[in-house]
């Protein structure tokens, strides 16, 4: 079962200027069942021998954030495996897993509720196997509660498959499962989107992290400040300025349509525009041609008009 979202859209999710992203397909994958026989009989005595340190409490993994965390969630996040490593135009399908693990981890930790454990203290290595059905005695060991899996593959059209996998490491079992169809030079997004599943799932709110946030940036002394139309990704990458500065940009808003940002600017001269930056669906950014208008020009008011004014506003006393 697969669904498709809109290409290029941008959601605003904030007031703040964070904008949430659609634009890839999301695939349901397929989980089959688990060898039974003797792995069910190993499952279940190892599962007699850890009934002490398992809690019961641990059945049901849960993030709460309606109150104050003292102690993030231990979770383990090792680097995505592949069936074959394969050539795509943003590296390798083995050097993608190795960033997508390390993306994912600097989305969990930064939420603050997530404690990532060091990759040096792991005692098992992810093979593509492994995936569908972890050592979870070897998490255990180091005392992860949840584990992320997944891989990276190449499809025949040149586009890659991120699969994304979370486990409850003591229960054993399967949390989220989905699959992420997209360009190579979108791995990042895919990345955001599997945190994003996995903050979801363990939180009940919804994720954050594949979101870009667009903004005014300041550069230049105080008497000659450039301010210019800037967009990045929510964890700082990707970042780029979307208008060259030579006007002052002012008052980014979003559209009604969520995939046009509304700006005003102002020439050096004094005249004022109105334009829209586009997304064009991943290929870029492109801007309106401004319409300007003349502002009324601003004329100090002199003594005698001064005068004048103050005197029309006093009120008249009454005997």
């Amino acid at each position: 079962m697969a669904y498709r979202e809109n290409i290029g859209i941008v959601r605003p999710s904030t007031s703040l200027g964070m904008m949430k992203i659609a634009g890839m397909q999301t695939t349901k994958l397929n989980h089959p069942e688990r060898s039974r026989g003797t792995h069910h009989l190993a499952t279940f005595l190892l599962a007699i021998l850890t009934l002490f340190a398992a809690p019961a409490a641990a059945q049901n993994l849960s993030v709460d954030i309606n109150q104050g965390v003292s102690r993030p969630l231990p979770i383990a996040v090792p680097s995505f495996t592949t069936q074959r490593s394969a050539p795509t135009a943003a590296g390798t399908t083995a050097e993608l897993g190795v960033k997508l693990a390390e993306v994912i981890t600097n989305d969990l930790e930064s939420s603050g509720l997530f404690r990532p454990l060091d990759p040096r203290a792991f005692t098992t290595t992810v093979t593509y196997r492994d995936v569908l059905a972890p050592q979870f005695a070897s998490w255990r060991t180091v005392a992860a509660q949840a584990l992320v899996s997944g891989f990276a593959e190449v499809r025949s059209d040149g586009t890659i498959t991120v699969g994304c996998y979370l486990y409850d490491v003591f229960s054993e079992e399967v949390l989220v499962r989905e699959g992420f169809n997209t360009e190579p030079r979108f791995w990042r997004r895919a990345a955001h989107k599997c945190a994003d599943a996995v903050y979801s799932r363990l939180t009940g709110e919804t994720g954050y992290f594949d979101s870009r946030v667009v903004y005014i940036s300041e550069t230049g002394p105080t008497t000659a400040r450039v301010k210019r139309l800037a967009i990045m990704d929510q964890d700082g990458a990707n970042h780029r300025f979307l208008t060259n500065g030579q006007n002052l940009v002012l008052t980014p808003r979003f559209s009604a349509n969520d995939q046009t940002v509304p700006i005003s600017a102002t020439r050096r001269t004094g005249r004022a525009s109105t334009s829209t930056i586009s997304d064009r669906g991943g290929s870029g950014w492109s801007a309106t041609s401004p319409t300007w208008r003349s502002r009324r020009a601003f004329r100090p008011m002199d003594e005698r008009s001064r005068s004048a004014s103050r005197a029309a506003a006093t009120p008249t006393s009454t005997p």
